[in-house]
Formats: C-alpha cells, sequence, structure tokens
C-alpha cells in the first residue's frame, strides 16, 4: 500500500492492526517506502497511525531524508513537521 500511493488500503490494513512501523531486510519502514515514493496521503496516514518519522533504514536513512534525495519537498515538510 505505501509503495503504490494506496492510502485507503494502509487505513484498511492498520485497522487489521498491521505494524506500522515493521523493517524489511534493509530497515525500510512503510513510512521510508512512501517518502521514497513521493506519497503524501500514505505518509499522513502512517503518521497518524504512530509511524516513527526519525526511524533509520540499515544505512541509517530517515523517511525524511529519503523525501529529500527525491526531490519530494512536500513531504520535507510533513515529515519535519512531525520530528519527535
Amino acid at each position: 500500500a505505501a509503495g503504490e500511493g494506496h492510502a485507503e488500503f494502509a487505513k484498511v490494513l492498520l485497522a487489521a492492526e498491521a505494524q506500522v512501523d515493521m523493517q524489511d531486510i534493509d530497515g525500510w519502514t512503510p513510512l521510508h517506502t512512501a517518502a521514497w515514493e513521493g506519497h503524501a496521503e500514505v505518509t499522513k496516514v502512517l503518521l497518524a497511525a504512530g509511524g516513527d518519522p526519525e526511524a533509520k533504514t540499515s544505512v541509517g536513512s530517515t523517511p525524511m531524508q529519503l523525501a529529500a534525495q527525491q526531490d519530494h519537498l512536500d513531504l520535507v515538510i510533513i515529515l519535519a513537521s512531525q520530528a519527535r
């Protein structure tokens, strides 16, 4: 859902108790993926569900850093406003 920009499906998964900060083998969470792909609505859904905006991948990248690398400035602003 995060990688494809499906905010409504992300809500369904979270309602079914999917782990918002589940990491893959490279340490990416759904929030990292949404930030990298530029999916603002999914990013907002994940943050509202408690997604960690400061989570780090196995190489130390945060969702905000990934969004910045891809020039998704709208997401950089959203993620910066949620820094803990």
